[in-house]
This record gives structure tokens, sequence and C-alpha cells, in this order.
């Protein structure tokens, strides 16, 4: 979850998507965003049928969540949303443009997050046609803020020239940076066999599951889409778990798809980021 879309987190274990500034990345990077339409209506209404090309588009300000720009007041469900998604988001959500809401159940996108025209900036967009799964939806969150941790542009500047790390929609990582590393270190090797255009067929990514490891190499199905989904996907196991890393089928922590959960061990400030998100959600 770029227009590589960039990231979306799906109510199927993880629709992630996240798009940046009309990149496409699919989360595989990624629902589209949307036009952003005027609404007349307060709120999305219990039941209505909203499609993301018609959210309803808040605008944060700041820890709060303010009304849209044609003066739509955010209602209980918005504050809702926003309440889980700031929680989860900390500091991060000052640099948030828009925080979108809709309501479709047929989109089996759960969420998604988006570079804004600013590539510093972020936009989000949820449906709330999942809201009631309450364990999906914590993880959806955390799986969407990982993107804006590990591809903002301080991870990931816009590229400029030859890239020496590896080329995403937002830009080209930073050899010091977090995808950087993870992609070196787990993704490198497969060379051409990853899935086409960000993982964008749902079959090829499957496939790609099953003759890499499966839950050996990876946390989840949806994680085999790319990289970047393979970074959010095991950052939000790492978040949630009580023992990141180790499992009744992993007891050791020796599974590759172990290792990956651990891997933000070796950077202290998602390590930090790990304890202030677990607080957040009292889950310690």
């Amino acid at each position: 979850m770029s227009q590589r879309p960039l990231i979306a987190l799906g109510a199927v274990v993880a629709g992630i998507v996240v798009v940046a500034g009309g990149l496409s990345l699919g989360l595989a990077a990624y629902d589209s965003a949307g036009s952003q339409s005027a609404s007349s209506r307060s709120d999305v209404q219990p039941g209505e049928v909203r499609l993301a090309d018609d959210a309803v588009r808040y605008i944060p300000d700041g820890a709060a969540l303010g009304p849209s720009a044609d003066g739509v007041v955010p209602d209980e469900t918005a504050q809702q949303l926003w309440s889980l998604f700031s929680a989860v988001a900390g500091d991060r959500v000052d640099s948030l443009d828009e925080f979108a809401v809709y309501n479709d159940p047929d989109d089996t996108s759960m969420a998604s997050v988006m570079r804004a025209d600013d590539p510093s900036r972020w936009n989000a967009d949820v449906n709330t046609a999942w809201i009631d799964d309450e364990a999906e939806l914590e993880h959806t969150m955390v799986h969407e803020v990982g993107h804006i941790l590990t591809l903002s542009t301080d991870q990931v500047p816009e590229t400029t020239g030859a890239c020496p790390t590896v080329e995403l929609g937002e830009g080209c990582p930073e050899p010091s940076s977090l995808v950087a590393g993870f992609q070196s270190r787990f993704w490198a090797a497969y060379g051409t066999a990853i899935p086409a255009d960000d993982g964008a067929d749902e079959d090829e990514v499957a496939a790609f599951f099953r003759e890499h490891g499966s839950f050996d190499t990876f946390v989840s199905e949806y994680a085999a889409t790319n990289m970047v989904e393979d970074v959010a996907e095991s950052w939000a196991e790492c978040v949630l778990s009580n023992a990141p890393g180790y499992t009744f089928s992993d007891a050791t922590g020796s599974s590759e798809a172990s290792q990956k959960v651990r891997y933000f061990d070796d950077y202290p400030a998602f390590a930090a980021e790990r304890t202030r998100i677990r607080e957040a959600l009292s889950l310690d």
C-alpha cells in the first residue's frame, strides 16, 4: 500500500495498499485513492454504501480530526477510526494531509495510505465496512503506519539518478534504511522470480508464496506480494506479537519468517516505535 498505489490493507489477511501521489506501488501497493468529491452529507450513514471515489475526506488538525474541506464534520464512526489510527501513528499524524472515510462492503481493502502531492506528507483511506473486525482493523492500522514509517522521505527520498539500492515507486531507499537492508537480506536473491508489477496478479503471488517456503518464509500470503508489503506485514506481526519471532510452529525462531519479524530489533528507532504502539494499544 503508491498509485503504484502504495498501500492498502484488505480485509483478507492484508489487502494493503500504499499509494504515492500518483505512483503505483502496489501494496502491491495498492488500492487507488480515488478522486476527491464534495459531500453534502454530514457523515457516512450506517449501511449506506459510499465508494472510495466518494469518500468523505477529513482534514487532520494535529492530533484531532477536523472537518472536510467542504465543512463535513466527523461523525462517531470517523472519530472511532481516527482514534485508533492516531494512537498507532503517534507523532506521525502530523504528516497526514487527509483522512478519508468510505463504506464499500464489496471492496476487500480495509485501509490504505498514500503519499500526498508533497512526498513528505501522506493521505489515508479507511473502509468502514470492516469496522466490526476489531483484530483485523488493528492489524491493518499497524501495517499501514508501518508503510509510513518505512517509506517516509527520510528513509526513501525521491530518486534523482541511478539508485544503488532498489528502486521503489516512492524513490530510492537510503543504503542505511530499513527497507534497503530488508531487500538485501531477504529479497535480492529472488532476482527476476518475484511477482511482476508489484504483485498485481493474486494468482502469481499465491504461487510465489507456495514455491518459496510458504509460512516458513512469509508471515502471511499477502507478504509475498512484494518487498514493501513483506516489510509491513512483518512489522505488524512484530508489533502485535507478545513474543515476536517465536511461535508454536517455530519455537526456536529459526525460520526466515521469524527472522523477518525480529529484523526490526536491529533498528533502535523501530524497536522504540514498537514499544510506543503497544503501550498506546494497551498490549503490555
